[in-house]
């Protein structure tokens, strides 16, 4: 067994454990019920200046089941999520643009992404 066979089979043994490692999102597809979905979540920024104000790409990248009752089986552009509101008291959605950066037989790494405008520190 090759290196890349011992890193994908550790990713396939891997358990997401909402009370340890993940938190609880909802997720909207365009094509299906919403429901309730255990994801671990990756925050990132990406601050964009303009002459009036600041744009603020904000990006999650989620690892998540491959289902279509415990996760994300096939995302499609337009689907999103939002956080729990104890995370996120506003609980403006992100949306999937396309970005699937890894996956494995069981598990996605998938980018979901909203804009903010930031003027005199204020979102």
């Amino acid at each position: 067994m090759g290196f890349q066979d011992l890193v994908s089979s550790d990713l396939d043994g891997l358990i997401l454990n909402a009370s340890e490692l993940g938190e609880t999102v909802t997720y909207y597809p365009m094509d299906a019920i919403d429901r309730s979905i255990v994801v671990i979540v990756f925050n990132d920024e990406q601050p964009m200046n303009d002459n009036a104000a600041t744009w603020i790409d904000e990006e999650i990248r989620i690892v998540c089941n491959r289902s279509a009752t415990t996760g994300i089986d096939n995302p499609q552009f337009g689907d999103t999520i939002v956080r729990a509101a104890g995370i996120e008291p506003d609980q403006r959605p992100y949306a999937f643009e396309g970005s699937a950066l890894a996956k494995t037989r069981d598990r996605w790494t998938l980018t979901f992404k909203r804009q903010g405008r930031v003027t005199h520190g204020a979102v």
